[in-house]
């Protein structure tokens, strides 16, 4: 028997898994990053990078939305998120590798939160649109039980371990998404302007 699953619940066990992912190593990179023994300078160092590569990034993943189906960038946004974390769970202490990683997290986290909720508005059937704030309570969840679970795995388990249960994670939440049906026309999401001062915002 095939069980038929909407785009509405395929987005949310999406939205969730990826959420709890995510949020396991948003939430505790600053704590690991301090653990490894970088200083708070250091560490507001790789927040500026992340949020520099995030304005630089978020531009560009509009416009590539032009050519390539966002759910592809999402997949792909989680591949590389996932590789950074885990180039930060096997690195040395150096600046360099701070460097490397704050622009590899940068990317994987702005090719993700930039395009997750605007992609779903534009492409899930006009009669499921009545659901979609359930996307935001499937976020909160998971970020609650991304503080929980993170609490205790960053407690007990090695930075490698919990490499590993993200990247699983972060596997499982693109599984949906790979059989998620668009709707947009002619499988893109049409943009074609960005006013200047909109712009500006959003790079905000």
């Amino acid at each position: 028997m095939v069980i038929s699953m909407s785009n509405i619940k395929r987005y949310n066990i999406f939205i969730l898994l990826s959420t709890l992912a995510r949020n396991i190593v948003e939430v505790f990179s600053s704590v690991l990053l301090y653990k490894m023994g970088y200083s708070l300078k250091e560490i507001l160092l790789f927040y500026s990078l992340v949020y520099l590569t995030g304005a630089i990034t978020s531009t560009i993943v509009i416009y590539l939305t032009k050519i390539i189906k966002p759910k592809y960038i999402l997949i792909v946004s989680s591949i590389i998120f996932s590789g950074s974390f885990y180039y930060m769970s096997i690195m040395d202490k150096t600046f360099a590798n701070l460097i490397i990683f704050s622009i590899i997290y940068g990317l994987g986290a702005y090719t993700y939160h930039t395009i997750r909720h605007y992609y779903a508005i534009k492409s899930i059937n006009n009669h499921e649109r009545k659901e979609i704030g359930s996307i935001l309570i499937y976020t909160n969840i998971a970020i609650v039980l991304s503080s929980v679970i993170g609490t205790y795995v960053e407690a007990k388990l090695s930075k490698l371990i919990l490499a590993i249960i993200v990247i699983i994670i972060s596997v499982l939440a693109v599984i949906p998404i790979f059989k998620y049906e668009d709707k947009t026309n002619n499988n893109k999401i049409k943009i074609d302007k960005i006013e200047k001062n909109k712009l500006l915002f959003f790079i905000c």
